[in-house]
């Protein structure tokens, strides 16, 4: 039934914020219309993914809620607007999509491992962009804490551990 009011829904929220902007209630530039766009949009998917017994949804919402909040504070100043910011603030928008799933939908600890790994990528962006580190300088950190990915295989086995019942 819902996916039969899909995208009706969408056409009638695009349609309202387009209508508001030609009305000049509301200024909206291209950049404010995929910001709010990928706001609205990680909504849909967010109620979708909520209300079925797959969680599908949920990850793609999470990803496009938070990249359109990134993008809007970066609009409205609040972030910095930069290139390298935006790629960062990317990664970070896929470490909030796949925490969320792990904590709300399937609980894969790979998700929990993919969720690291971007928030560390956006996060070497990030340091790169404010000069406090040189891209020359990763293969140096991979040599020293290498170990680090042995921990974490180790936590994504004990979390499928505890997701698999005992067999008695």
């Amino acid at each position: 039934m819902l996916r039969q009011k899909w995208p009706g829904i969408v056409l009638i929220l695009l349609g309202i914020i387009l209508l508001i902007h030609q009305l000049d209630i509301v200024d909206f530039s291209r950049a404010d219309i995929f910001s709010y766009g990928f706001i609205i949009l990680g909504i849909l998917l967010l109620i979708k993914g909520a209300g079925n017994k797959e969680r599908k949804g949920i990850l793609g919402g999470a990803f496009f809620l938070s990249l359109g909040v990134f993008w809007s504070l970066m609009r409205n100043g609040i972030l910095v607007q930069d290139d390298h910011f935006g790629f960062a603030t990317l990664f970070f928008a896929l470490a909030v999509a796949n925490f969320v799933y792990f904590i709300v939908g399937k609980n894969k600890g790979a998700n929990f491992i993919w969720g690291i790994v971007f928030a560390l990528v956006g996060g070497i962006i990030l340091l790169r962009y404010y000069h406090y580190y040189y891209y020359w300088d990763i293969y140096d950190e991979i040599i020293m804490y290498w170990p680090l990915i042995l921990i974490l295989i180790g936590v994504m086995l004990i979390i499928r551990g505890y997701k698999k019942p005992a067999k008695v």
